[in-house]
């Protein structure tokens, strides 16, 4: 259990709290077990129901919580449907054709594997050319680096959100407990930035080939 705090209050007042609360509950030391997830088969599901929006979800196992390979699978989320407005997807599908009314992207990282899943919501006419389009910009991705540039700015804006999102007290508590819960520790912004700017863009590409393709996909499509 880690107990995590942030604002203008004394450490002692909080050690003092922690024991009265949790002072009386026994240490106890048992190992987890974690048995690796191996048995992922891509597939294919469509269920048809009387709704006014399609949604469907793209996605295919990724890596686990202590894999250093997650500091590129994030940079390559945001890179292709970030929360930004210029991710790719959102440029593709909805700022450009107008198929979508919502699309993202998202990596969760797990303990024993991860998940990267692309989620959009559509009408029932526009279902296919959507799906068509996501799988170009994943090709895109896996035929075609990143230029010095586009992976400068890919960069800023990632750092520039994991920035922001520490401002806040409760985003910075919640990242806190949680780092030093898996890693025994909490590192700093700084840290965090050099990892991610150390990443090529031979190793973005190089990852959405592992992750995104065609025969790992799966898909859940609700029409």
């Amino acid at each position: 259990m880690v107990l995590s705090s942030v604002g203008n209050i004394s450490i002692n007042k909080l050690i003092k709290l922690f024991d009265r609360y949790f002072g009386h509950i026994p240490q106890k030391s048992i190992p987890l077990k974690h048995i690796s997830y191996s048995d992922y088969v891509p597939v294919f599901r469509e269920n048809n129901y009387n709704t006014y929006q399609s949604h469907c979800i793209i996605g295919n196992v990724a890596y686990n919580i202590k894999d250093e390979k997650r500091f590129t699978l994030n940079l390559l989320n945001n890179v292709l449907g970030g929360p930004g407005l210029n991710s790719r997807l959102s440029m593709s599908l909805r700022e450009k054709n107008g198929f979508v009314y919502n699309i993202d992207s998202t990596y969760t990282p797990y303990s024993d594997t991860g998940v990267i899943s692309i989620y959009f919501g559509t009408d029932k006419s526009d279902i296919d050319i959507s799906i068509k389009t996501v799988l170009k910009e994943l090709k895109k991705l896996k035929t075609k680096q990143l230029t010095d540039s586009q992976l400068l700015k890919a960069k800023r804006q990632i750092l520039g959100q994991i920035a922001i999102s520490l401002e806040s007290n409760e985003n910075l508590m919640l990242s806190m407990g949680k780092s030093y819960l898996i890693f025994n520790k909490v590192d700093s912004l700084e840290e965090i930035s050099r990892k991610y700017n150390a990443i090529s863009a031979k190793e973005l590409q190089d990852v959405a080939n592992d992750l995104f393709s065609k025969e790992k996909l799966s898909y859940l499509i609700y029409k």
